[in-house]
């Protein structure tokens, strides 16, 4: 006799290992999936301007948030403020050799950064985020942002601003429990699905 899918591993006493297996994808997926979409909570959900309430983040100065609001129209963690005059920077690159080096470097500087995708944006892109998951009777999942690199800069001004990103215990562990509440869901559905084999499906970017 031939037995296929879930049936066909536990008779042939594979059910420990399926249920690991089982367990390391859903944790991957659900972690990935908290990542990337956009509804709430999520990744994103912590760099909304509402996120000063509802998970206590950090506020930044009062100046920095006036500037804030001038630039993008709202304080929001995690967004830079991004005004420009373009009208001088125009009239600056317009000098060509006349031009002041220093005002030069800072114009084109500026420039640039007004074409850079912002850091909230570039955390939930593939590339931006990566997700380890390892162990077996225990699992664990390291999140780590690539995309977030610029807060690297200002040492331990930012220290704060780095911590509490991916500090899953604020906002009371809405976070964690939508994680588990999800890995519980694909964990079931997986062996529910007729003909379940060892790999749960890969939903990175699912809502």
């Amino acid at each position: 006799m031939q037995f296929k899918g879930l049936y066909g591993r536990v008779k042939r006493g594979e059910g420990t290992a399926m249920a690991k297996e089982s367990a390391r994808a859903a944790v991957e997926q659900a972690t990935t999936e908290w990542i990337t979409r956009q509804g709430d909570p999520s990744l994103s959900a912590r760099m909304q301007p509402s996120a000063f309430a509802t998970y206590g983040m950090k506020r930044r100065s009062q100046g920095y948030m006036k500037d804030q609001i001038r630039a993008n129209g709202v304080a929001q963690p995690y967004a830079s403020p991004r005004r420009f005059n373009w009208a001088r920077i125009a009239a600056i690159i317009a000098k060509g050799d006349k031009a002041d080096p220093r005002q030069l470097l800072n114009a084109m500087a500026a420039i640039q950064r007004r074409n850079t995708t912002p850091m909230r944006k570039l955390v939930v892109r593939p590339g931006g985020y990566r997700v380890r998951v390892t162990g077996a009777n225990t699992v664990t999942a390291r999140i780590t942002l690539p995309g977030a690199r610029a807060l690297n800069r200002g040492g331990s001004r930012n220290e704060a601003y780095r911590r509490e990103l991916l500090d899953l215990s604020k906002g009371a562990g809405r976070d964690q429990r939508w994680i588990w509440r999800r890995v519980y869901q694909l964990i079931f559905a997986n062996f529910r699905r007729p003909g379940a084999g060892t790999t749960l499906r890969r939903l990175a970017g699912a809502a």
